[in-house]
């Protein structure tokens, strides 16, 4: 494992021969090591996501794709249930970058404790969720503990173009946190302007 990160590291060494055959040999480890061995590679995968050079952020890519296939989904779990949050954030990125949507992932973010974490969890849980099942959930984002989470799901509610949206945002004017009242404030505010617009019509 300590090779393995000295080669991810040496992947954005300046000196181009060695950051190419350091790439190549990350790309044919990608086929021969289990998606355990990678799992401790996530914080430098952010590394190489934060150089900005295009060439390391498809590398970065490719790691990530090895991690949420099916054998390794239990192991992004885990890794978002139990560990420090720094990996747990790393771990929760990879199950939904490139618009995957595994449910599991983003539910164990959600009964974490710590904001951050499930912050993110809910904005990935918006973004890429199949429509029934994220309609299912609302209710549950709608009435979460979390300000940020409840102004997210008021958000959702409304881009859906659910029936009750207009409903959900006149109750969200009441909301105890100023953030909500704010999303729902501007959320009727649009809808009073296009019904105007369409009156002009």
């Amino acid at each position: 494992l300590h090779a393995l990160g000295i080669l991810l590291v040496r992947c954005n060494d300046w000196v181009d021969v060695v950051a190419c055959a350091a790439e190549s040999a990350i790309d044919g480890l990608l086929g021969v090591l289990d998606a355990e061995d990678w799992f401790a590679m996530l914080p430098l995968l952010a590394f190489l996501d934060r150089s900005r050079r295009r060439r390391l952020t498809q590398l970065a890519g490719r790691v990530r794709s090895r991690l949420r296939r099916p054998d390794a989904v239990p192991l992004l779990c885990r890794t978002i249930e139990h560990a420090d949050l720094p990996l747990a954030h790393a771990a929760l990125d990879t199950a939904t970058s490139d618009g995957a949507f595994h449910q599991e992932c983003i539910t164990a973010a959600l009964a974490r404790p710590e904001d951050s974490l499930r912050h993110s969890a809910a904005r990935s849980f918006v973004r890429t969720a199949p429509h029934g099942v994220l309609v299912d959930r609302l209710p549950d984002l709608s009435a979460d503990r979390s300000p940020f989470i409840r102004a997210v799901a008021l958000r959702a509610h409304h881009g859906l173009g659910l029936p009750d949206a207009c409903n959900a945002a006149q109750a969200a004017v009441l909301d105890r946190s100023p953030l909500v009242r704010t999303v729902a404030r501007g959320i009727l505010g649009r809808a009073a302007s296009r019904a105007i617009a369409l009156e002009e019509l």
